[in-house]
């Protein structure tokens, strides 16, 4: 089955453009065939089977990331294989089959919204909102001075910065001008949901985590999983 919805427009801007899908969303039952809960977006294959009796493979992925989700309360184990759903997903423009994962229905009434700016379609039980997102922050630790870690420990930016609080314009080295001035917008890594480099990395929505490790500081980043290593005593670029 499947049913047209149009929805309200994003309040959230995402950590790349989702120019590519339908502002329009589809709404189909089946069942999950295959789940990857893996940066940058968890995927799945959805099962759907059409008036005609044809199974139709769906391509999905979810609209958050697996940091974003989670801070909401939405896990991979709260997807299963061969169970009947409800889903809502917008369709690619440039790619057949390809869709991305909204909103999921399950049997006992719980729905998951997987895009933080859109409210439940159709149940009062859900989870994924904003509301939920946001609750963790009454969750955040009083005595930090008392734990005596310094800036070693997990960071995240506020929810609501104030225009002008992150830095947008980077001073550039002679090596990272020259390859942006190389920059394809058909190549772009955002496009193509792979691992940014720097200094994209250092302006990521997800959480950082900085770890001491003695003459270096490693930067664990959430999204993607990547991590940056400074070399706090080298009296020479490491790289060489």
């Amino acid at each position: 089955m499947t049913l047209t919805l149009s929805l309200l427009p994003a309040l959230v801007s995402a950590h790349h453009s989702r120019a590519e899908y339908s502002d329009e969303t589809a709404v189909f039952e089946g069942e999950f065939v295959r789940i990857a809960w893996t940066n940058p977006h968890p995927t799945f294959t959805f099962s759907v089977t059409g008036d005609d009796g044809v199974e139709e493979l769906l391509a999905l992925q979810a609209w958050g990331s697996p940091y974003t989700l989670q801070r909401a309360g939405v896990t991979g184990e709260r997807f299963r294989i061969g169970e009947r759903v409800r889903i809502a997903a917008r369709a690619s423009t440039r790619r057949q089959g390809q869709y991305v994962l909204t909103h999921t229905l399950f049997p006992e009434d719980l729905e998951i919204v997987l895009n933080l700016n859109e409210p439940a379609l159709w149940s009062d039980n859900s989870i994924g909102s904003q509301a939920d997102y946001f609750a963790s922050d009454g969750n955040v630790l009083a005595d930090t001075a008392d734990e005596n870690r310094g800036m070693f420990r997990v960071w995240s930016w506020p929810a609501q910065a104030e225009p002008g609080t992150r830095e947008t314009v980077y001073e550039l080295t002679d090596a990272a001008a020259a390859i942006k001035a190389a920059y394809d917008p058909l190549t772009d890594f955002a496009a193509q949901c792979q691992q940014p480099g720097m200094p994209r990395f250092m302006s990521n929505p997800a959480a950082y985590e900085f770890v001491d490790e003695g003459e270096v500081i490693m930067i664990r980043n959430a999204h993607y999983d990547p991590i940056r290593t400074i070399h706090m005593l080298d009296a020479v670029d490491p790289r060489t």
